[in-house]
């Protein structure tokens, strides 16, 4: 599956498959996939990699960018932040199948009621996770080009910041008085978008923030923030006012 450093995707269509339906929108959370781990051993005074398959593996997590939306009852069109793509979709053997021009998408349900699909062209076992999202007819409705809001965002290191809109789609924000907070990005998708950020608080915050709902003086959403190696990212509201 081609890949960015983020991408969003949103499932929108009704099929039944596992005694679950897909309804409604999904979106991308994060992406795991198992970075194998290979030996180091000395040889004629230089550092190799051992000629065998590696043994271990390690957790790698990360977030991307996409949306994906039903046009018939077997077919459907993503868009990403690089290019528009048409689909087609099956059930076959228990599992839900998508037919793209460059990669095939084949997965089920978890336990936990998510959505995990993998790729027949990643070199590496990798689950590409979805959950859930309903998102307002007004999450697309709002100008956001330099305009200044403060975050409320649970107990996270998004709480009590404040984000300035700026006409080239970056964002500057201020914690405590302190600018250059971090660097943010606005990703247009299918009439909505999301915001990409990159922080350092000390420690490395990197995800997406899904806007879901607005109004003049309000917006609300969630995202998922990685934060540390091998941890999986959990899910946070946020709301911004102005």
């Amino acid at each position: 599956m081609r890949k960015g450093l983020f991408f969003l995707l949103l499932l929108s269509f009704h099929l039944t498959t596992i005694g679950q339906e897909i309804s409604g929108s999904w979106i991308m959370t994060y992406i795991k996939a198992k970075q194998p781990v290979f030996t180091m051993i000395q040889q004629d005074g230089e550092l190799t990699l051992e000629d065998e398959t590696p043994q271990d593996s390690t957790i790698i997590y990360s977030p991307g960018l996409m949306l994906m939306k039903p046009f018939s009852k077997d077919s459907a069109i993503s868009y990403s932040w690089e290019d528009i793509e048409k689909w087609s979709f099956e059930r076959l053997d228990g599992q839900v199948w998508f037919y793209g021009v460059r990669d095939s998408l084949y997965g089920a349900f978890d336990a936990e009621g998510r959505l995990v699909l993998s790729s027949t062209v990643d070199d590496r076992p990798t689950d590409y996770v979805f959950e859930k999202q309903k998102f307002a007819k007004s999450a697309s409705k709002l100008q956001v080009e330099n305009t200044t809001w403060n975050v409320s965002a649970e107990d996270s290191f998004l709480n009590d910041q404040i984000l300035s809109f700026k006409k080239d789609s970056v964002l500057t924000s201020e914690l405590n008085g302190k600018a250059e907070f971090g660097e943010y990005y606005i990703h247009p998708i299918e009439g909505k978008f999301a915001i990409e950020f990159v922080v350092n608080t000390p420690k490395a915050h990197i995800g997406i923030m899904y806007i879901t709902k607005v109004s003049r003086k309000k917006m609300e959403g969630v995202f998922y923030a990685l934060v540390e190696d091998g941890i999986r990212p959990k899910r946070t509201k946020i709301t911004l006012r102005r």
